[in-house]
């Protein structure tokens, strides 16, 4: 399909407001070589016959629950189509296989009804008392307020007033002896995940940028004591905004698939008797729908490998660490950093930062500058509080193999409400600025991975990368 001939994607239900928002989006990226149609009504589901009917020839198919997605509907479809994203909290409704088979994407929105949900609850709560006009007057009023809102959290200043920090000062001057017991929420560990790390000290590589010498300490949120041989995961993207170990649109170049078998950025270390894990990195870059941000794993249980890597046990917490706003712009200024064109997003808009900010934990590192100014290097730090009974889920994108990188044959794309941008984010979306240009430029070649269902909301909050 030539990038001149309009590409349709059909909702199976007129929601305007998604609808409204997703024809800006495109207008943004200047995608004009799309069209978007929908079934004509708010309340009822479509008809099985309008359906095979209206999917014809469309390159995207954004469905709910009550529609049905088999093999007839694909065929329908026609090999135009390249994703279905439903709004819905599961996809049984959806075919699976057969879009695997037809090299067609899956998204589906798992966290949709999280906020309804606890509206829901707190509705209940107040309903024992049946006060709930009264009750709810009071939260809008900010008497029932979490101990640290986020707008506090971003308007904070998180360079230390700590004098002679260097490169190799103790954790415990940066940690002092009062151990900060706040349990952080866990936020998503977005697509980008790969297994199988090395476990390292340093994980620059040859990847230019600024400096950051990083130490994060561990507490067992159920005894306030130190975490000590938790295996860490650290990843993030490097100046320009691209992630190694893996090949997707959005990422770089999605043509070069030898960043599959790159190792930057990404490192294992365990946490010391003080629970401090520590690495070497450089400050990370940024990309489109996301502030710049750190990726963590605590890994528990595990083995240690002859390779130099780690395997098996548990994942007791999943989190992301993020960093001031002037830090960051004063980052951005630098050699290297300034070549990254794609979008900011500030941290005031970062829905997993809001997460990670939730229930009075604040998610932003305290730093120290090596120099005079940033270019010099930084010094960062945070602790955080962990459930070590958890065992949480995680899904890699790809594992490194003694041969290399090997993506997951069932790789998921996972971002958070906000979603993996399989609509128009930089995942594959419908525009060559926001993506690949798989929509709204040329056609590109299939996917590595046949399907992609993404875990958290894909569509309509928000439609870019989350990760």
């Amino acid at each position: 399909m030539s990038s001149a001939t309009p590409r349709k994607v059909f909702f199976s239900r007129n929601v305007p407001y998604a609808i409204e928002q997703f024809r800006q989006r495109l207008a943004t990226a200047g995608a004009n070589a799309v069209s978007v149609e929908s079934f004509s009504s708010e309340e009822s589901c479509i008809p099985r016959e309008e359906l095979l009917k209206r999917v014809k020839g469309c390159a995207g198919l954004f469905c709910l629950l009550t529609d049905k997605v088999d093999a007839e509907v694909l065929d329908a479809a026609g090999p135009s189509l390249r994703i279905v994203s439903t709004m819905s909290v599961g996809h049984n409704h959806i075919d699976v296989e057969a879009c695997k088979a037809r090299n067609v994407r899956v998204g589906y929105t798992p966290g949709v009804l999280d906020v309804s949900t606890a509206e829901t609850a707190v509705a209940l709560t107040f309903a024992t008392k049946r006060r709930l006009l009264e009750c709810a007057a009071s939260a809008k009023n900010g008497e029932w307020g979490r101990r640290l809102d986020v707008d506090t959290v971003v308007a904070t200043n998180h360079q230390s007033n700590l004098t002679g920090v260097t490169a190799d000062t103790s954790s415990s001057v940066l940690f002092g002896d009062e151990v900060a017991c706040v349990l952080e929420p866990e936020v998503t560990y977005g697509p980008y995940y790969v297994l199988g790390e090395y476990i390292r000290s340093d994980m620059r590589e040859d990847q230019p940028g600024v400096d950051m010498y990083i130490d994060v300490q561990v507490i067992d949120v159920s005894t306030c004591e130190p975490v000590t041989d938790m295996y860490v995961d650290f990843w993030h993207a490097n100046a320009t905004g691209v992630y190694s170990g893996v090949v997707a649109d959005g990422n770089g170049d999605s043509s070069d698939t030898t960043n599959l078998n790159n190792t930057f950025l990404r490192g294992v270390t365990p946490t010391d008797e003080d629970g401090v894990a520590q690495m070497i990195s450089i400050f990370p870059g940024h990309y489109v729908e996301r502030a710049t941000h750190l990726h963590f794993i605590g890994n528990y249980n595990g083995t240690v490998l002859s390779n130099g890597t780690y395997s098996g046990g548990s994942v007791a917490h999943v989190g992301q660490f993020f960093f001031d706003q002037d830090l960051i712009t004063s980052v951005n200024e630098q050699d290297t950093y300034v070549t990254n064109t794609q979008e900011i997003t500030l941290n005031e808009d970062d829905m997993w930062l809001q997460a990670a900010a939730a229930d009075g934990y604040d998610p932003i590192m305290e730093y120290a500058l090596l120099g005079d100014s940033v270019a010099d290097g930084l010094f960062v730090w945070i602790s955080l509080a962990v459930d070590m009974t958890a065992a949480q889920e995680v899904e890699e994108a790809a594992t490194l193999t003694a041969n290399g990188g090997v993506i997951s044959s069932d790789s998921v794309i996972g971002g958070g409400a906000g979603g993996s941008g399989n609509f128009g984010g930089s995942m594959g979306g419908f525009s060559g600025s926001m993506g690949s240009g798989n929509f709204a430029g040329s056609a590109g070649s299939p996917p590595s991975v046949n399907v992609f269902v993404a875990k958290f909301v894909l569509f309509p909050l928000k439609l870019g990368r989350n990760h």
